[in-house]
């Protein structure tokens, strides 16, 4: 499929500002959350994917918690965003950076 010149595309997943997909995004919001919280929601979703037989909790020590943390080393997400959000509280999002340049990052 291809888009049209005006149309806007929107991505979500997890990796997305390596240097071969960063260069094309225009506007980049981060959703950070703390590792525990990250861990806690992906093992409830993935169990449900992956079935009770699984070990998902394993599962996300042994590949997502250190892909993820080489991601965090060479992309380094929150840096590179136009606007970072803390959804550590999902009820409660933080906005940390605007795109104007606001920042509340300690």
């Amino acid at each position: 499929m291809t888009a049209t010149a005006d149309a806007i595309l929107l991505l979500d997943g997890s990796f997305l500002q390596r240097p071969i997909l960063r260069s094309a995004l225009d506007l980049v919001i981060y959703l950070h959350a703390d590792k525990d919280k990250t861990n806690a929601r992906g093992i409830a979703r993935d169990r449900l994917r992956y079935g009770e037989g699984t070990d998902v909790t394993k599962l996300y020590e042994a590949r997502y918690n250190p892909a993820f943390e080489m991601y965090e080393a060479e992309c380094r997400p929150i840096q590179g965003a136009d606007i970072v959000i803390d959804n550590t509280a999902f009820e409660a999002p933080e906005l940390l950076r605007n795109s104007k340049g606001t920042e509340r990052l300690s």
